[in-house]
Parts: structure tokens; C-alpha cells; sequence
């Protein structure tokens, strides 16, 4: 019996779930991790509100297209899935954004509307509430140079609240506000007469990542951020990862801060991997990583 779906409808709430919910074919890595409730919500204000109504003794997550997310097959909670889409223009090169927008979008919209210095977005597989939550970033960008503000509902009490930039302590793949779901941004460029150099340097940053990254297949994309002065991939290489297996998922051969899982992974082959590199790593090198795949 799923007893935290139980729980949920004896509250009677007038927003719709989903019990038992598999991601197996939805996330990224393409494991078999099932949550107890799923809720799907449109704006800010339900979104408020079904936080104050839920038992505060059950763990509440918000996800966007898991990208970057490993839900383990034992976990138990709740799974907010925001659909916040909004895309506007202010005072020209300013953009409001909302969270559930894929980076990807956000990249061409402000291409479109000659608005440059977006373009990294464009090479980022995830959602801009995930950027916001850990600082999505890469050629030389990365979202807190961009951000105006931002807003977002506290998970513990539903308080909805807007953060100036100064107000946000960003530091590298790092936002220390871990208690907040994300629901938009207002994020300033630079406007441009002609946007053919945006699209340049969008073909630019992308073809970097397909020369450099495993492509066509189930991974999370990178597992560790790099520490001050080195970089993940030869760290994972220096101790002898490269290629190294467990179960059905390898850190891959091509760059060694994906994690592949072969089509027959389970989380634990994941999870064993990444405690194995960061074990490896600081008894070799005396060298702690920070993960940036967020297990469930």
C-alpha cells in the first residue's frame, strides 16, 4: 500500500496527483526510481497553497526534466513538477522566464530577440529552476551573472517570496538557498542590432559539447563539478575510472564525469560509482568533490 498517497487523499486537496509515478522512461538516466505522489501545478499561488496543506513530515522535492537527477528505487516523498512557462521581454534586454522553461529555449528566445550573452544556455540539458537551484553555467557563463531576481515558494512553509541578486550568495554550480523552489527570473543581456554572432556562438558552444561529451545515450550529465584549479574528468582518470563498471552503468570512456547507464543500470550502480570516485579521489589526491547529480 502506497501509504503516503493514502495520507494525500484523505486531505482532500483540489489538486490532482499521480500515485506510483516510474520515471524509468522519463529521466535521464533511465532507471527504475518510483515516487508515492506526483502533483503537477500551474502557478505560484496553488503552488503556495498545496505546500501549507501537505503533512510537513513528508519530504517534498521540485523537479523539471531530470537532467541532472538520480531518484533512488526506495525513495518515498513527494514530487512537484512546476509548469511555469512564461517568456517575456522587459525594457528590451531584460527577459522574465519561467522555471519549467528548458535552457535550451531560453537560448533561442534571446537569440531571437537579439539579446545576447545567453548563448551557453544553449548547450545546457535542463530546466531554468534547476539552473537557478545550482548555478547552471558553462563556456565562461553561468546564470547568476545574468539574474536580476528571482522567485520562489519556500518548501516548508509556502511563503512566496522575490530575491534581488545581492540577496542570492551564488558561488560556483552552488545556490545556498536549498529550501526554495523556484518559480521565475528576470535575467538581463545584452541587446544587439544583428543577432548573427548570438547564433555563432550557439553553434560555437555546441558542437564544443558534442565533440567532448557522450552523446545517444542514458546518463545524467556531469557527476562531479570541478574542484578550484582541476577538473573532474581527470580526476576520475587519474585514480583509473575511466571506463570503470559496476552492474550496468560505467563512468564512460569518452568523458569520464559521465556516468552511462548501459540500458540495465539500477541506481545503486550509480550511487556505488559516484562514492567510489569520491573515496578514490581523496585518498589518492586529499581532494573532497561536490556532486553535482542530486539523488533522491
Amino acid at each position: 500500500m502506497n501509504l503516503i498517497a493514502e495520507k494525500i487523499k484523505k486531505l482532500n486537496l483540489p489538486y490532482k496527483f499521480q500515485e506510483n509515478v516510474s520515471f524509468k522512461k522519463s529521466s535521464w538516466f533511465g532507471v527504475e526510481g518510483v515516487c508515492d505522489v506526483v502533483f503537477k501545478i500551474d502557478n505560484c499561488d496553488d503552488l503556495s497553497k498545496l505546500i501549507q496543506s501537505l503533512p510537513k513530515e513528508i519530504p517534498i522535492f521540485a523537479i523539471g526534466v531530470t537532467s541532472n537527477l538520480l531518484i533512488r528505487e526506495n525513495f518515498h516523498g513527494i514530487i512537484i513538477k512546476p509548469r511555469f512557462n512564461d517568456l517575456k521581454i522587459f525594457n528590451e534586454n531584460e527577459i522574465e522566464v519561467g522555471s519549467s522553461v528548458l535552457d535550451i529555449n531560453l537560448a533561442n528566445f534571446a537569440a531571437e530577440n537579439h539579446i545576447a550573452n545567453f548563448e551557453f544556455f544553449n548547450t545546457i540539458p535542463g530546466t531554468i529552476g534547476g539552473a537557478i537551484a545550482m548555478n547552471s553555467g558553462c563556456y565562461g557563463g553561468e546564470i547568476a551573472n545574468l539574474l536580476i531576481s528571482a522567485e520562489g515558494v519556500n518548501k516548508l512553509t509556502g511563503e512566496i517570496r522575490k530575491f534581488d541578486r545581492s540577496e542570492i550568495h551564488f558561488e560556483y554550480r552552488h545556490n545556498p538557498l536549498k529550501d526554495w523552489m523556484w518559480t521565475k527570473a528576470i535575467l538581463k543581456g545584452k541587446k544587439v542590432q544583428n543577432n548573427s554572432e548570438i547564433y555563432e556562438r550557439m553553434k560555437k558552444f555546441y558542437d564544443q559539447r558534442v565533440a567532448s561529451q557522450p552523446k545517444n545515450c542514458k546518463t545524467g550529465g556531469s557527476t562531479f563539478c570541478n574542484p578550484n584549479g582541476d577538473k573532474a574528468w581527470e580526476l576520475i582518470d587519474k585514480v583509473g575510472l575511466r571506463g570503470y563498471r559496476i552492474g550496468g552503468a560505467h563512468f564512460s570512456n569518452h568523458h569520464c564525469n559521465f556516468i552511462i547507464n548501459d540500458d540495465n543500470a539500477v541506481a545503486e550502480d550509480i550511487i556505488q560509482l559516484i562514492e567510489l570516485a569520491e573515496k578514490k579521489i581523496f585518498d589518492t589526491l586529499n581532494i573532497r568533490m561536490k556532486r553535482e547529480i542530486v539523488i533522491l
